[in-house]
């Protein structure tokens, strides 16, 4: 449990900060390239984990991150980042260019209309790619199993390993964890609900 509550929380701070900045420099910057940027970005949604589980392993390996906290993050939040990215365009995408031309008609700089006036209009999107993130990262059993070894077992995996210890399995034990299991995500949806249904629906309706 520990080892998936860190894992977690670092993985959503990392998620949300990178696609909160993409997405808004993707939305409302000048980028040179940025449809070139954003076709890599929809390939690399296409391509499936288990194709990259090997390279993966391999990098993770020669960089002595395997079974670690940071191996184990940097894993999730390649997978998880580019589809936030573009929920995050798509939040920003909803914001007039009216507020932005009208901040620097009043001497705001990028920096000030950025943090004053997008970030608070994009926390519905902002709260669905934390609890899309939270949902993927403690509900994954593949990566874990993978790379996190002996050392940095998830809760998934230690549950999984204690039911396998014995021939027999106890589905009290296995009714349990997975109760204990599901309770974390379910609290965080239903602290977020309402933030997360709308940032669900942004982009949806022009």
């Amino acid at each position: 449990m520990k080892n998936s509550f860190q894992i977690c929380i670092l993985t959503m701070a990392v998620v949300t900060i990178v696609s909160v900045l993409a997405g808004f420099a993707f939305s409302k910057l000048k980028i040179w390239g940025a449809k070139i940027w954003m076709s890599m970005i929809l390939f690399t949604i296409m391509v499936p984990a288990q194709a990259l589980m090997v390279p993966l392993y391999n990098t993770l390996s020669d960089l002595n991150l395997l079974g670690t906290v940071w191996g184990m993050v940097l894993i999730y939040v390649t997978f998880q980042t580019p589809f936030c990215v573009l929920m995050m365009k798509s939040s920003f995408d909803m914001v007039p260019n009216a507020l932005r031309e009208a901040a620097l008609m009043d001497g705001a700089g990028s920096l000030a209309i950025f943090w004053n006036i997008y970030c608070p209009l994009a926390i519905p999107g902002a709260i669905t790619v934390i609890v899309y993130a939270a949902y993927n990262t403690w509900n994954d059993y593949t990566i874990g199993l993978t790379f996190g070894g002996s050392s940095m077992k998830t809760f998934n995996v230690g549950l999984v390993d204690m039911l396998s210890a014995d021939t027999t399995v106890n589905w009290g034990t296995l009714t349990s964890g997975a109760i204990v299991g599901m309770l974390p995500i379910l609290i965080l949806f239903l602290l977020l609900q309402k933030h997360f249904v709308k940032g669900m629906m942004s982009g949806a309706v022009k």
